[in-house]
C-alpha cells in the first residue's frame, strides 16, 4: 500500500483489483460492501444504518462549539437510481456525514451487482443487515486473504477512490462532492500525495476495476 504525508495508506490499483476479487462470486454482500467503498468512496457508516454525531471544539480553549446527531439512512433500494438505456446509475447517500445527502456515480458492473442484490428486498428496506462495527472485520478479513500487507481498514478505500480520481482527472470541486466533504480544504489534501505515493495509483478511470 502506498502513503501519503497526510493519508492513511490506499491500495494500488492491483491490491484494489486483488480486494474485489476475493469474495466467492456468490457471496453478493460482500463484493457490494467492498465495490461501493473502493469504486464509489463510500464511508462505513454510510452503508448501514446508524447513529452518527459530529463534535467540534474550539481550537483555544477546547470548548464544545457545536455538537451535531443524526441517523444514517444506510443504503436502500430506493436509493439507487439506473438508466437501462443510457447505462448509467447513481446511488443517493441519505445521512451521510453531517447529516447531508449527496448522489454518487456508480460503474456499470456494480449497478449491475446491486439490481440482482437487492431484487427480491422491499423499496424502502436497509440492504446490508448489519452494523457498522461489522464493517472493519469483513473489510480486513477480504485483505488478508487477497495477500495486501498491513490492516486495510474501511477509510483506506475510501482513499483509494480520492486518490485514483484525482489521478485519472477529476478535479477538486467534483471529487469533494462525490465524497461528501463540507470544506474543500478535506479534499485538497490529496494534492499533498507525493509522486511516488501516486505513481502506482491507477493511469485508468477510478470505476473501472
Amino acid at each position: 500500500m502506498g502513503r501519503g504525508r497526510t493519508l492513511p495508506e490506499f491500495l494500488s490499483p492491483d491490491e484494489a483489483r486483488d480486494l474485489l476479487n476475493t469474495p466467492w462470486k456468490t457471496d453478493l454482500r460482500s463484493r457490494l460492501i467492498l465495490g461501493l467503498m473502493v469504486k464509489c468512496g463510500l464511508r462505513a457508516g454510510e452503508l448501514v444504518p446508524s447513529p452518527r454525531q459530529r463534535i467540534k471544539r474550539d481550537e483555544d480553549t477546547g470548548e464544545i462549539i457545536e455538537h451535531k446527531k443524526w441517523i444514517s439512512k444506510g443504503i436502500r433500494r430506493k436509493d439507487f437510481e439506473f438508466d437501462e438505456i443510457g447505462q448509467h446509475a447513481r446511488l443517493k447517500v441519505v445521512g451521510g456525514k453531517g447529516g447531508k445527502d449527496r448522489y454518487v456515480p456508480v460503474p456499470l458492473d456494480l449497478a449491475l451487482l446491486f439490481k440482482s442484490y437487492t431484487k427480491d428486498m422491499e423499496i424502502d428496506q436497509p440492504i446490508f443487515d448489519m452494523t457498522i462495527w461489522s464493517i472493519s472485520p469483513l473489510v480486513r478479513r477480504f485483505a488478508e486473504r487477497a495477500g495486501i500487507e498491513g490492516k486495510v481498514w474501511p477509510h483506506n478505500l475510501r482513499h483509494t477512490f480520492a486518490v485514483n480520481a484525482l489521478k485519472s482527472g477529476w478535479n477538486l470541486k467534483e471529487l469533494q462532492e462525490v465524497l461528501g466533504h463540507e470544506h474543500l480544504s478535506s479534499t485538497e489534501k490529496y494534492l499533498h500525495l507525493t509522486d511516488d505515493d501516486i505513481a502506482t495509483a491507477h493511469k485508468r478511470h477510478p470505476l473501472s476495476y
